[in-house]
Parts: structure tokens; sequence; C-alpha cells
């Protein structure tokens, strides 16, 4: 860190974060009647079903999670903006329905040891409570906005999109 480098780290936790869509925390979500905490994850992993298994599978696997903290990290001319994230755990705190709707148990934390993603690689989505059982919530993936579009804040913080409009 000597010799002239610069290391700075911004805490977006109390605004938030735009990246394709907003994002806050989960402590900001509990005040709030939207949110904007969940984010998923899809990585590409080695899958094994036991120890024996000599046979492992490549493969695309969501983790689920909810944003504790945001932070822009700058290092010089680098930037990058990192989510703290609290992980539900895999093995017990995911399964997919007879609906096939994916449903995870917010309160299985895993793979706490690995809290931080980089922003861009993960996709906002949104748990609903259960309403047969309210320990799972249901994963709802949103469209997510790779168009452009121009925010404005009310006087509560929340943010209204204003899309451009459509002309002939």
């Amino acid at each position: 860190m000597n010799n002239g480098y610069k290391l700075n780290i911004i805490d977006h936790s109390v605004h938030g974060y735009e990246i394709r869509c907003s994002y806050h925390t989960k402590s900001r979500d509990d005040h709030r009647t939207v949110q904007n905490s969940g984010i998923m994850l899809v990585a590409t992993t080695m899958q094994v079903s036991s120890v024996k298994d000599k046979n492992p599978v490549i493969g695309d696997m969501s983790f689920y999670e909810i944003i504790e903290d945001i932070w822009e990290v700058s290092y010089n001319t680098l930037n990058t903006v990192l989510f703290k994230c609290k992980w539900v755990e895999n093995k017990n705190g995911v399964r997919i329905d007879n609906l096939h709707f994916t449903l995870v148990d917010l309160s299985q934390i895993g793979h706490s040891s690995y809290s931080f993603i980089i922003a861009t690689h993960g996709q906002q989505v949104f748990y609903v409570s259960d309403p047969v059982d309210p320990r799972w919530s249901v994963v709802v993936r949103p469209p997510q906005k790779d168009f452009p579009y121009k925010c404005a804040n009310d006087d509560l913080g929340d943010m209204w999109p204003h899309y451009p409009s459509i002309s002939k």
C-alpha cells in the first residue's frame, strides 16, 4: 500500500447501488415495502453425488443470498463493487417443489467463508413467503433490466424508473 498506491472503500449500505436495477441491503429492506436485497449467483462448478463418485459432472449451480453490505472498492484506477452476503446453504436450505418453484429457507446460512461477490456477477431475485410453510420462501426472478433508463429518487429514497418514450 506504500509507494503512492491508494485504496479507498465506500460503503453504499445506506443508499444502495444501481447495476441494471437497484440493490439495497437487508437492513434497509426491513424498513420498506419493496425488496431489493435478494440476489442469486449462477456458478459453473464440478458436482459429485458422493465421495466415491468417479464421474463428476460440470454444470451450473444456483446460490441464493441476502445482501448485508455494499462496498465500492477503489485501488488506484481499478474500481469494483462488492456485495457482502449471507448465503443460503444449498444442501438443506434450497429445494424445488412439485410445481417446479425454487424455495429457500433463509434461516439456513452456509458458505460463510465466501461472503463476497462482485456485484455484476449476481442477478436480482425476490423472496416471497410460502403460504403453505412460512419457513420457506419462493424465489421470484424478475426480468433483468438490460435497457437504458433513468431513475429519480422520491422523498423516501425509493427509485422510480422513467422509461424513454417510444416515438415512430
